[in-house]
C-alpha cells in the first residue's frame, strides 16, 4: 500500500519538474517580457489556493508560474549594453578574460576596454584573431587596431546573458602584456600540445575537443563530414563521454581493490571505487572547460554515486528532471540551447528505457542487451531529428547509420584508451596508446566521409515553430514518463507538434537584407532567389530557413508578385505599388516606401496576403532586442 500510493506521489513530482521547466520555456516564447513581480504575486496566490483547493491543476500552474518567475527574475538582473553600430579600424586595449583556440587562430573575450577614438565602449567584446601568434592566455593585456561589430540579432540572446556587448576582429597586434598561466590552463595547453605531437593534424582536430573540449579547433572540412554522418556530436565533450570516464574508472578501482584483500576486508570497494571515480569525473569537468551536457553529466553521476555511499538507488527519471530543474534555477537561459536540449532529452529517453526493460535484464542474454542498447541508440536518434531541423533546418537520412556504425568504435575504444593515455601522459607513456587511437580515428573518418558521400546525405527542411518543438518535446517527455497505456497518446502529441509548427509559420513575400542590397523574392514553387549580388550569410540563414541551399541570383531593378509591382530603384517606382530603398524619394508618389533598418515591426504587409520581412528585425520586444533596434543616441 505504501508503494503504491509512493508510486502515485512520484509520478506528481515528475510532472511538477515537467512543469517547472515548461514555465521557464514559456518565459523565452513569449512575445513581451512579463514584470517578476507579478508573475511571483500569480504564484503565490495559486500556492495558497493549494491548501483550500485540492485540485491538481492549481499546483501544476504555480511551478509553471515558479518557472516564470525564475527566468524573468534572473533576466531582470542582466544589464548588458550592446554596440549599436559597428566601429570600423579602432585602436583597442583590453583585458583577456578569456580564451578559446579554434582552427584558424583564438577566439578572445575582452574586458576593460578602451578605445582611442571616442565612442560607446561595450563592458565586454568577442574577438576573432586569426594568426598564429602571439598566443594569448587569460590575464594578457592587449594593444591592437581592429574592428568592433554591432551585435546581430540571432546573437543576441545568448551574448546578452553572457554579458558580451559586441563582437570584433583583431587585424593588427600593437602591444600584448602577458600574465602568468594558470595551473588549470597551463595542464589544459600541455594536454594539447601532447595530442599535437602524437597525432597527425586530422586526428588532433578530433581528439582535442574530447580531452579539453576546443570544439571551435575543428576544421569545417571535419566537421561537416561528420555532420553530414550524423555524428558531429562525437566532437564535443559530451555527458555521455563523463558517464563513460565514471564507470571505467568505477569498474577499474573496483576490481584492483579485489586483488588486495587487506584493503577489500576493511573497506567497501565499491564505496572506495564511488569517491575516486567522482574525484575523476570533477577533474575531468574542469580540464574540459565547463561544457554544459557535461555539468549536467557530473550532477547525474554524484547522484548515482551518491545513492553507491548510501546504497540507495538514483538512476531515475526524478534524478534527471531534477538536475535540469537545478541547472535551470541557474542559468534559465540554458534552455534555448540546443546542447541543453539534446543532453536532456538522450538521457530522458535512456533512462525511460532502462527503467522499463531493467527489471529483464537479469533473465536475458547479452545478445539481447546489446540489441537493447542499439535499439536505444536508433530511439534517441529519431527523438533529436526534431531539434536538428529546428535548429539547422537539416535532417541526416544516415544518421542512425553513421551512429551505429562508429558508435561502438568510439564509445568503447577510442575514449577509454584517450582517458588512459592522458593519464600516463605526466610519465612520457601516451605515445604508444595515442598511435592507436589515431588509427582508430582515421578508420572513423573515413567511414564518415563514405557516409557524407551518400545520395541524399544532407536534406534541407524547412523552419517549423518555437511552439511546435514546444508540443514535440512534450511528447517525447510523455512518452518517458507516462507507463500506462495512455503512454501513446504522446505520439499524437509529437504528430500535433508538426502541424502546429508548420501551420503558424509564414512565409514571407520578400525579405529583405543589408540595408537593402539584396533582397529574397519568394517564387511560386515556394522558393527564393535573390536580386543583387550579395549572397552572405544573412542570405543563407533565411534559405535554411526556407529548405534551401542555394537561390538563383538575379539582377532586376522590379519583381511583380501577385498583380502587385516592387521596385528596387527610384526610376522604376512611378507605376509601383511598393519601392524598396536605400532612402525616401520624392519620384516615389504613389508608392508604399520600405527604408531599411527603419522599421520597428517585424512583418510589414503589402497587401493582406503579401507579407515582407526585414533581417534585423525582431517582433519580440524582449530585453536582448531593445538596445539593438530601438536605441536611438547617435553613437
Amino acid at each position: 500500500m505504501k508503494f503504491k500510493l509512493w508510486s502515485e506521489y512520484r509520478v506528481f513530482i515528475l510532472w511538477y519538474f515537467v512543469s517547472f521547466v515548461f514555465g521557464v520555456a514559456l518565459y523565452f516564447g513569449l512575445s513581451f517580457e512579463p514584470y517578476w513581480p507579478i508573475v511571483l504575486g500569480l504564484a503565490l496566490f495559486c500556492l495558497g489556493l493549494t491548501f483550500f483547493i485540492r485540485f491538481v491543476w492549481i499546483r501544476y500552474s504555480f511551478f509553471v508560474l515558479l518557472g516564470l518567475f525564475v527566468a524573468s527574475f534572473r533576466t531582470s538582473f542582466v544589464d548588458t549594453p550592446f554596440l549599436w553600430r559597428s566601429l570600423w579600424h579602432q585602436e583597442i586595449c583590453a583585458d583577456v578574460v578569456d580564451v578559446y583556440s579554434k582552427y584558424s587562430g583564438q577566439t578572445l573575450f575582452l574586458e576593460n576596454i578602451s578605445l582611442k577614438k571616442k565612442g560607446f565602449v561595450p563592458r565586454q567584446a568577442r574577438v576573432s584573431f586569426d594568426g598564429q601568434e602571439p598566443v594569448f592566455h587569460k590575464g594578457d593585456k592587449v594593444c591592437f587596431e581592429g574592428h568592433l561589430f554591432a551585435v546581430q540579432a540571432h546573437q543576441a540572446r545568448r551574448f546578452f546573458y553572457q554579458g558580451i556587448g559586441a563582437g570584433g576582429k583583431i587585424k593588427k597586434v600593437i602591444s600584448h602584456q602577458q600574465a602568468s598561466v594558470a595551473k588549470m590552463d597551463a595542464l589544459r595547453l600541455n594536454i594539447m600540445e601532447k595530442l599535437r605531437a602524437s597525432l597527425s593534424d586530422k586526428q588532433a582536430e578530433i581528439a582535442i575537443p574530447l580531452v579539453v573540449g576546443e570544439q571551435q579547433i575543428v576544421s569545417p572540412e571535419i566537421y561537416d563530414i561528420y555532420r553530414l554522418a550524423g555524428i558531429a556530436h562525437v566532437l564535443s565533450v559530451s555527458g555521455f563521454h563523463m558517464a563513460l570516464l565514471a564507470t571505467f574508472v568505477f569498474f577499474l578501482v573496483q576490481s584492483l581493490l579485489a586483488l588486495m584483500p587487506v584493503i577489500s576486508l576493511r573497506f567497501s570497494a565499491k564505496k572506495v571505487a564511488a569517491v575516486l571515480s567522482l574525484i575523476v569525473t570533477g577533474f575531468y569537468l574542469m580540464i574540459s572547460g565547463f561544457q554544459v551536457p557535461a555539468i549536467r553529466s557530473f550532477l547525474m553521476i554524484a547522484l548515482v554515486f551518491l545513492g553507491v555511499l548510501t546504497e540507495r538507488k538514483t538512476v531515475s527519471l526524478y534524478s534527471v528532471l531534477l538536475v535540469a530543474v537545478v541547472l535551470l534555477c541557474i542559468r534559465p537561459e540554458w534552455i534555448t540551447s540546443i546542447s541543453f536540449q539534446f543532453s536532456f532529452i538522450s538521457v530522458l529517453i535512456l533512462v525511460g528505457l532502462y527503467e522499463d526493460v531493467s527489471a529483464s535484464f537479469s533473465s536475458r542474454s547479452f545478445g539481447v542487451i546489446l540489441l537493447t542498447a542499439l535499439l536505444a541508440n536508433v530511439i534517441v536518434s529519431v527523438a533529436l531529428a526534431p531539434f536538428v531541423i529546428y535548429h539547422f533546418n537539416q535532417f541526416n537520412p544516415y544518421a542512425v547509420m553513421g551512429n551505429l556504425v562508429t558508435s561502438v568504435v568510439f564509445s568503447f575504444c577510442v575514449m577509454p584508451l584517450l582517458f588512459v593515455s592522458t593519464l600516463l601522459m605526466p610519465f612520457g607513456w601516451e605515445g604508444f596508446l595515442l598511435k592507436i587511437v589515431g588509427f582508430l580515428l582515421d578508420k572513423i573518418t573515413a567511414v564518415a566521409e563514405w557516409i557524407s558521400r551518400l545520395p541524399y546525405a544532407e536534406v534541407f527542411v524547412p523552419s517549423f515553430s518555437m511552439w511546435g518543438l514546444g508540443f514535440v518535446a512534450f511528447g517525447i517527455v510523455w512518452l518517458c514518463l507516462v507507463k500506462s497505456k495512455r503512454r501513446f497518446w504522446g505520439c499524437a502529441v509529437i504528430l500535433a507538434g508538426f502541424i502546429i509548427g508548420y501551420s503558424l509559420v509564414r512565409v514571407p513575400d520578400l525579405v529583405v537584407m543589408d540595408k537593402g542590397r539584396a533582397v529574397l523574392v519568394r517564387q511560386e514553387d515556394g522558393s527564393f532567389q535573390i536580386l543583387g549580388n550579395n549572397q552572405n550569410w544573412m542570405a543563407k540563414i533565411r534559405l535554411r530557413k526556407n529548405g534551401q541551399d542555394k537561390a538563383r541570383i538575379v539582377s532586376d531593378d522590379f519583381v511583380q508578385i501577385r498583380q502587385k509591382m516592387v521596385a528596387f530603384h527610384p526610376d522604376f517606382c512611378q507605376k509601383a505599388d511598393l519601392a524598396i530603398l536605400w532612402k525616401k524619394s520624392k519620384l516615389c508618389v504613389n508608392a508604399v516606401q520600405f527604408i531599411p533598418k527603419s522599421q520597428k515591426v517585424y512583418d510589414v504587409y503589402l497587401t493582406p496576403d503579401i507579407l515582407i520581412q526585414e533581417v534585423g528585425s525582431d517582433e519580440r520586444k524582449r530585453p536582448w532586442m531593445q538596445e539593438i533596434f530601438y536605441q536611438k543616441e547617435d553613437l
